[in-house]
This record gives structure tokens, C-alpha cells and sequence, in this order.
């Protein structure tokens, strides 16, 4: 499996194991599947600096296999994250001092 993060993208954690990390490409090796089944794989990430609002963020992906495939067109995804709204969460904390 590999995935190819988007700059905006960075990579905290997943559930499948450790992958090797090449700038925002993560490449791991999966577990054997038996034809016709399937597999969820969870990556966990952080979106860096402050993107826009109405900004599409685009991830794509992609299984290969050493074994025959008959059916290859599934094996790619393209996800698209569209930022709707942008939080703007700060604290501000004064003191009146120490008497």
C-alpha cells in the first residue's frame, strides 16, 4: 500500500503497523487478502499551517499486489477533504497583578 499524502497533510498514526515514511509518501505491507475480501486501513493526520476556507485537500493512494488481479480498477483511492469553514480558536489571559 502506498500513500501519497497531500502537502497540507502531516502523518500522525494509522492501524495497520509502521510504514515507511519518504517525504509524505507512506509505503507498508499489508497482510495477505483472500480474493474477494477486504481490509479498512485508518490514518490519522494533522492539516499544517492555516489552509483556506472552501480549499479542497486531495489524497490519493494505491494497492498492488504480487498475485494475479482480475480486477485492478479498485485499487486506487482519491480522497477529497473540502474545508468548509476555517476555526479560529485562541485564549487570551490577563492578570490585574498581585496585591
Amino acid at each position: 500500500m502506498t500513500d501519497t499524502l497531500p502537502n497540507q497533510i502531516t502523518y500522525i498514526s494509522n492501524n495497520f503497523g509502521t510504514p515507511a515514511i519518504n517525504g509524505n509518501q507512506l509505503t507498508r505491507t499489508l497482510n495477505n487478502l483472500n480474493p474477494g475480501a477486504s481490509t479498512s486501513i485508518i490514518l490519522t493526520g494533522s492539516i499544517n499551517n492555516y489552509p483556506n476556507a472552501g480549499m479542497d485537500i486531495i489524497n490519493t493512494g494505491i494497492v498492488t499486489t504480487v498475485s494475479r488481479e482480475s480486477l485492478s480498477a479498485n485499487n486506487q483511492f482519491v480522497l477529497t477533504t473540502h474545508l468548509s469553514g476555517i476555526s479560529d480558536v485562541y485564549i487570551t489571559k490577563t492578570s490585574s497583578g498581585i496585591s
